[in-house]
């Protein structure tokens, strides 16, 4: 079974084995907050000059900080990552949001995530790279977890996507760029 699917699988028995306990809890969501973590990914790309669309898995990370504006909503910045390989071509994506968490119903753990920002792209192999800077936006939805009143975890699925851009060649043969 694949990381991502492994991952996916986790993730939804603990949300299922979690919901009662976690909609019970009190949420006073207020003031500052701040997150990280780490688990599967997967990129899509679709590129006319590598021969059309790929796809892989790899891993990703993110790290995230904002302040509460209301119970129901939570305005922010994230940076996160992804790093994945094929062999030898080595693929990796950053990105830069400002992000908004929606909670629908404050007094339970489900929200809704939304973001802009930019991504950074390159994909290398030997001594050559392919690199793209793209506006991008991003969509997720995850259901929050108290563990107590001020840790909570929160998994959580997410789609970044960006528009068409224009890919760069990096070539790094005897050390310099060309």
């Amino acid at each position: 079974m694949s990381p991502f699917r492994t991952g996916a699988l986790v993730a939804l028995a603990l949300v299922i084995a979690t919901a009662p306990l976690a909609a019970q809890a009190d949420r006073a969501r207020q003031g500052f907050w701040f997150g990280a973590g780490v688990g599967p990914g997967y990129a899509d790309l679709y590129c006319g000059i590598c021969g059309g669309e790929a796809g892989t898995t790899g891993t990703s990370a993110h790290l995230r900080a904002g302040g509460t504006l209301t119970r129901a909503f939570l305005l922010g910045a994230e940076a996160s990552g992804w790093f994945g390989s094929d062999g030898d071509l080595s693929r990796r994506m950053a990105l830069v949001t400002a992000t908004g968490t929606w909670y629908p119903k404050p007094e339970h753990g489900l929200f809704v995530k939304f973001g802009v920002g930019m991504s950074l792209f390159r994909a290398s192999e030997d001594d050559e790279a392919l690199t793209a800077s793209l506006f991008t936006g991003q969509v997720g939805a995850g259901y929050e977890m108290l563990v107590n009143p001020r840790v909570s975890l929160a998994p959580f699925l997410q789609l970044a996507a960006s528009a068409n851009g224009d890919l760069m060649l990096e070539r790094t043969a005897n050390g310099g760029l060309s």
